[in-house]
């Protein structure tokens, strides 16, 4: 099952404030925001990654393009960026630039000449020239130069009101070939882009820094979250375009700091408030207000085995329409319909720093429907057990042969997905007669 958290969270790598000491309330009114591209080279404000999927391309689709060598040239599509890899020197002679631009100037009646588009040449990542290296048989990692500054210019807002800001970029592919003629190369290609739109908003506790982040890169700064219907998962998150509220800080951010991010929806969730913000196409605008429409609450309860409070310092909610990053338990106002509580982090009382105790990241799989001035009550934890993952009650080991077990492990009615600490489950294996035929060890989640 695709999970929400490895889906949004991965998304972007964008850091936010620290959590508010107080209650924050969104004054309602129209902000204008400006453009920037950051300055740091060591945070990720106003920074988004995008990741495209590279195919090798046939010949008919070359003819489009003036400038390329290589006869097994990739390419991929994202948004409304294409990314184009070529081997300058020649065939076998090693993916060496790749070739940057907007899809809008892509598929013209004459073949677009890549020399007018974003060169970014490609060299083999360091970590490869490490020790160890053997271990990348048939794995090859290519970035573009970390000392390098790429500009592209990035075209918002639809024909006829588009506006066009620069934005700088930098690569990295990961190219993994199969020896196996029934699976496929795996290729991708990694895209980080520096620039995004900021501005302040005015609340109760004084201005507060904004960042507006074009997510799902097609341009555009007011697509919404949605869950795309899926026959094999039964429908999956579909992030639209986001808000970062608060100074952004140059570090990968902790979950509870993913409370900072808004996914723009029918409604905005901040501080146990609902908003309605919209923004304009080409994000140089947002409006907030109140939301006003029916409302219902979700009631968390976090417990640990012995049924006693617990801390549930994250927690992800979502629908087909909004979805929530919340602190703690308590209650949560949402729109009426059915929400997926798909992750949570649970964290006994210990002494000792944050990142040195014990948590548990949790999956929920059964949704709850929420209602009109309704409150519904969804408890999360309870005691550990582990069951093997296997569609049958027998499982089979022939001598010679290696045999792997997959376990799961629950509390309550809930999946553990991760714990909070380099720790691993020790694991006995017994047979009929409670001899010990083999021991080690098994991660969770």
């Amino acid at each position: 099952m695709r999970s929400l958290c490895r889906i949004l969270l991965a998304v972007v790598f964008l850091t936010t404030a620290a959590v508010p000491l107080c209650a924050v309330t969104f004054h309602p009114g129209t902000y204008k925001l400006e453009w920037k591209i950051p300055q740091t080279k060591t945070g990720y404000e106003a920074t988004s990654e995008i990741s495209a999927l590279l195919d090798v391309m046939e010949a008919r689709e070359k003819q489009g393009y003036v400038g390329l060598v290589s006869s097994k040239c990739l390419s991929g599509k994202v948004g409304n960026l294409r990314i184009i890899l070529d081997e300058s020197k020649g065939d076998g002679k090693g993916y060496d630039v790749a070739y940057l631009f907007s899809s809008d100037i892509d598929g013209g009646d004459e073949p677009l000449d890549l020399s007018t588009v974003v060169n970014i040449p490609l060299m083999l990542d360091p970590r490869m020239k490490e020790e160890g290296a053997e271990m990348w048989e048939g794995f090859q990692m290519l970035v573009s130069d970390p000392k390098q500054t790429y500009a592209i210019d990035l075209t918002f807002g639809e024909e006829g009101s588009q506006i066009t800001k620069k934005a700088e970029v930098d690569v990295s592919i990961n190219i993994m070939e199969s020896d196996e003629p029934d699976i496929p190369d795996i290729n991708f290609a990694s895209i980080n882009i520096k620039g995004a739109w900021t501005g302040k908003i005015k609340t109760s506790e004084g201005d507060m820094d904004v960042i507006l982040v074009d997510m799902n890169e097609n341009g555009t700064f007011n697509d919404k979250f949605s869950v795309v219907e899926d026959e094999e998962y039964g429908g999956y998150p579909q992030p639209g375009d986001a808000l970062y509220l608060g100074t952004a800080v140059p570090d990968m951010p902790k979950p509870d700091e993913y409370t900072h991010l808004i996914y723009l929806g029918k409604a905005a969730s901040y501080d146990g408030k609902l908003y309605e913000i919209e923004t304009s196409k080409t994000g140089d605008s947002l409006t907030i207000k109140p939301y006003s429409g029916d409302t219902g609450k979700l009631k968390i309860e976090t417990v640990d085995g012995n049924n006693k409070p617990v801390d549930c310092p994250f927690i992800v909610v979502y629908s087909d329409n909004t979805a929530v990053f919340t602190e703690g338990g308590g209650e949560i106002v949402l729109l009426p319909g059915k929400y997926k509580c798909e992750f949570a982090t649970l964290r006994p009382k210990q002494e000792g720093p944050v990142e040195r105790q014990f948590s548990l990241d949790v999956t929920i799989d059964n949704p709850v429907v929420i209602e009109k001035d309704k409150t519904v009550v969804l408890k999360i934890g309870g005691p550990m057990t582990v069951g093997i993952d296997s569609e049958s009650d027998v499982i089979e080991a022939r001598r010679g042969e290696d045999l792997y077990i997959s376990l799961v492990f629950t509390v309550g009615e809930n999946t553990v997905s991760n714990i909070g600490i380099d720790r691993n489950a020790q694991v006995v294996i017994l047979d009929a007669k409670g001899n010990e035929l083999v021991s080690g060890e098994s991660s969770f989640g």
